[in-house]
């Protein structure tokens, strides 16, 4: 959710505390351009110009701005201090501005921003989980497709991404020696060259054991010594339920993290090494190939939504706490440029739940996480391979400990040529009804 504040005749308002949201409305509203707003300001629209998709419910909430103070008839949407900013204002301070208009709203962009936004971009002010705000989400060209046309594999093929320029690197973060007796520090071909992994290891047992790859919150591409450091039942984001049953772990940083080779290029070309992670994974003598498993939370759930959106590589996925529309995670995040709607199509999980072909489970508590895109998720699949679970009683955090443990032990018991787990509501409800 977006934090963004207005500023209404003088008076800054802090979007989100608002004691009287506006009803919740999301059907978009494409804003069309004005090619005549005042006789000193003709400014004609072209093809070219980007358009802006407002929400109902945004336009309500601007219009009784406007009732307030009617001398301030402007949105102005701008990228201050690396940030989009949204204030009202009583005229139009630059020529070169671009002016578009939604019904009653009159909605300014500098050239400068309007160059950095993607056509279509949809403005919406929400309110989910007990907070509301202004937020951007992805533009709707094609909306939640819901046939298998085509796949995110298909998609991908041929495009290129366009990276933003980055700041001068600091001094690389090397990966961290893990203790002897969890992990292996090892290193696994991947497209932009060797990249670091931590791999549990050989046990010489002569056994094939089944694995777990697993993607971590926040700063995904890197590792580091959360991977091994056990939070407890409450915690959990090492995950460390799984190495505890017996499974083998493997915990891989990707392009652009640590020192490895590569540029971040946010959920695009991570899938590459998430998928030669499981390559490498598969030679190894000790573990089975038929029993790899995939795993992450929070930025980590949601590349794997994408990875399993991509192949069939792994016999089950575990996705935790994941966004549906890369745009969650904010406007101002993003390594790439935006001005290619496809670059925000490409990442967002919502567009590929078609294209998921292993069996995928979804988590999220019901509360201090993303519920809300777990909800809007399973709504839109037809997929069976798809089970959403809105877990009540757990947050963004504390679902990871007891629910890894209960998928721990299924994993074991998964033994068959094909994957045989179930799993229910009930059975994950129940690890927290006392909470």
């Amino acid at each position: 959710m977006i934090r963004s504040c207005l500023f209404l005749g003088g008076v800054l308002l802090m979007v989100g505390c608002n004691s009287e949201p506006p009803a919740r409305d999301v059907s978009p509203v494409e804003v069309k351009p004005t090619s005549q707003v005042d006789s000193k300001r003709d400014r004609s629209q072209t093809e070219e110009t980007p358009r802006l998709v407002l929400t109902r419910s945004v336009v309500e909430l601007l219009q009784r701005a406007r009732a307030h103070n009617p001398k301030d008839k402007f949105l102005r949407i701008a990228r201050r201090n690396n940030q989009f900013t949204m204030t009202m204002q009583s005229d139009v301070e630059d020529k070169e501005d671009i002016l578009i208009r939604s019904r009653n709203v009159l909605v300014l962009l500098d050239k400068t921003s309007a160059a950095m936004l993607p056509a279509g971009l949809i403005l919406d002010y929400a309110t989910e989980d007990g907070q509301q705000g202004f937020r951007f989400q992805s533009p709707q060209r094609n909306p939640y497709p819901q046939d298998n046309d085509i796949s995110l594999t298909e998609a991908r093929q041929g495009f290129q991404t366009t990276l933003l320029p980055s700041e001068p690197a600091s001094k690389p973060t090397p990966v961290q020696k893990p203790p002897a007796e969890i992990f292996s520090l090892v290193q696994y071909d991947a497209p932009p060259g060797k990249l670091a992994a931590y791999l549990t290891p050989d046990p010489k047992d002569g056994k094939k054991h089944p694995a777990i790859i697993w993607i971590t919150g926040g700063d995904c591409n890197t590792i580091d010594a959360g991977c091994w450091k056990d939070a407890g039942i409450l915690g959990g984001q090492s995950a460390s339920e799984y190495r505890k049953a017996g499974l083998m772990m493997m915990f891989p940083s990707l392009r652009g993290g640590n020192d490895n080779p590569g540029k971040k290029e946010g959920f695009l070309g991570e899938v590459d090494d998430v998928l030669a992670a499981a390559a490498f994974l598969r030679t190894q003598p000790f573990i089975d190939p038929n029993r790899i498993y995939l795993g992450g939370h929070s930025t980590g759930g949601t590349l794997a939504l994408l990875t399993a959106a991509s192949s069939d590589a792994f016999r089950a996925v575990f996705s935790f706490g994941p966004v549906e529309d890369i745009l969650r995670y904010g406007i101002d995040n993003t390594a790439f440029s935006l001005q290619n709607p496809t670059e925000l199509q490409l990442r967002s999980p919502i567009n590929w739940l078609h294209s998921i072909r292993s069996p995928v489970f979804v988590f999220e508590g019901e509360s201090n996480g993303n519920a809300a895109a777990l909800r809007t998720m399973a709504k839109r699949s037809l997929n069976p391979k798809l089970q959403f679970f809105v877990v009540p009683g757990a947050n963004h955090f504390n679902i990871l400990g007891p629910t890894n443990q209960l998928l721990a032990k299924k994993l074991l018991q998964d033994a068959g040529p094909e994957c045989n787990l179930t799993l229910t509501a009930a059975e994950v409800n129940r690890l927290f009804n006392s909470w």
